[in-house]
């Protein structure tokens, strides 16, 4: 049978390593699994093992009481930040970099943040200095490479979202940094935004956490490899992923099918059946089919 040109990622693979994490794991770990998903529960875990001081996640209001009582099962300080937050209200779609925040309890909100480390000053101080806005010992605390704390602490009352800012051409990169994995697989491995998706001590961090979540989880060899491709990622066209395309040089090829959840680039695409042609111009600018998209907040970018 043959593929549609676009379709919505599969939604196997990521249940396969949920479950493979959640049977194999030691019980406190496997719940919190259960409870969080995978990647929130790499935040939790990363710290609990020590690879990082503090860890801060931003959960369903729901989920806070339950998830401060499985960190502290983990032997974890758990406090509750003094921010809330909205729904994701403008940006990439699939994303959730732009939330709207204020204090806790404010009316409406759906998330709430928990700080979380070994020890209670390390919490208290990690929100304190986040208050006072010290953005770069912040990073420190939280285990960003010293090289990607300058994306972290550049002014951020514009763009939330760092992403499009780092990449400085089309490619191509290492497939495990492609930045639409995590959106459409479900599986984020960073917490921060790199300085380049071919910054080494990211890709490394990256690399060591796949490791990790490998010894109880198999299928995650699977994973590492779905980078490969040409990736979307913008506020106007969403997440996708051309996973299938034929490369008829000079930046330009000829697309067989494309993975995303947007109906912007599904759309895009559709258009441009039955041989979708597209041509890259530059990181922010490209043309597929009939229709240029150009995008500041925005990329297109090959990796392999």
């Amino acid at each position: 049978m043959t593929l549609p040109l676009s379709s919505p990622p599969d939604p196997t693979l990521p249940r396969a390593i949920r479950e493979e994490l959640r049977a194999n794991l030691p019980p406190p770990q496997g719940e919190l699994v259960q409870l969080l998903g995978v990647s929130d529960f790499l935040t939790c875990i990363t710290v609990a093992l020590g690879e990082r001081a503090v860890g801060r996640s931003i959960l369903p209001l729901e989920k806070l009481e339950p998830t401060t009582a499985a960190l502290e099962a983990l032997g974890l300080h758990v406090r509750r930040g003094w921010l809330d937050f909205m729904p994701r209200v403008t940006g990439v779609e699939g994303t959730d970099h732009d939330r709207a925040a204020g204090p806790r309890g404010m009316p409406g909100a759906t998330h709430g943040m928990l700080y979380y480390a070994r020890s209670d000053d390390l919490t208290e101080g990690a929100e304190f200095v986040e208050q006072q806005g010290q953005h770069g010992l912040i990073a420190e605390l939280f285990g960003y490479p010293t090289c990607c704390s300058s994306v972290f602490t550049a002014p951020s009352a514009e763009h939330h979202d760092k992403t499009p800012d780092t990449y400085p051409d089309t490619g191509p990169y290492p497939r495990e940094m492609n930045p639409s994995l995590p959106y459409l697989f479900g599986l984020h491995l960073l917490f921060h935004f790199p300085c380049s998706p071919r910054c080494e001590a990211s890709l490394e961090l990256l690399r060591g956490r796949l490791n990790f979540l490998h010894r109880y989880a198999p299928s995650c060899d699977e994973y590492a490899r779905l980078g490969a491709g040409i990736a979307f990622y913008g506020t106007a066209v969403g997440i996708g992923l051309a996973t299938r395309y034929r490369d008829l040089g000079g930046d330009t090829f000829e697309l067989a099918h494309v993975i995303t959840r947007s109906d912007a680039l599904h759309r895009l695409v559709e258009a441009a059946a039955p041989t979708p042609v597209l041509r890259l111009h530059s990181v922010h600018d490209f043309e597929l089919g009939g229709s240029r998209v150009v995008d500041a907040r925005g990329l297109v970018a090959r990796f392999e």
